[in-house]
């Protein structure tokens, strides 16, 4: 069994404790994966703010002040069902159109998932308030 040395906990470990890496001859990286993952989550504490910064410019083409700015326009609230940042369990998420990318603004996660679930479809949506309406329950 072949095994290789890592250079953040330096102990020899096998190979197969390492991830690939084809920029480096030996074709492994440095690290093992224990001390790869620990350095990650160590740096994702470290940097609470910058995944978040990478998923909205990748994800929407926005920058953080971007959302920041959309959430004050909202007061830190969802734009359908009115309820606070403070009293949801994730934060605001961005909904989006599909089909050209535009931004409607922030949601909260049950909304979001609703409007994705009824594929931003106008006319289910009428039909669901319809129903209800002529279904109360109450």
């Amino acid at each position: 069994m072949k095994t290789k040395w890592c250079n953040r906990c330096e102990i020899e470990k096998p190979e197969a404790d390492f991830h690939k890496d084809k920029t480096v001859r030996s074709g492994l990286y440095g690290f093992c994966k224990v001390c790869k993952t620990n350095a990650s989550k160590q740096w994702q504490k470290d940097n609470p703010t910058r995944k978040r910064e990478t998923q909205l410019k990748r994800n929407y083409g926005i920058s953080l002040e971007d959302y920041q700015e959309m959430k004050k326009a909202q007061n830190n609230c969802c734009a359908t069902c009115d309820r606070n940042e403070s009293e949801l369990k994730r934060s605001l998420m961005v909904d989006h159109c599909h089909t050209s990318g535009k931004i409607r603004g922030l949601l909260c996660d049950e909304c979001n998932l609703s409007l994705g679930k009824i594929k931003d479809n106008i006319q289910t949506l009428e039909k669901m308030i319809l129903y209800l309406k002529i279904n109360p329950g109450k």
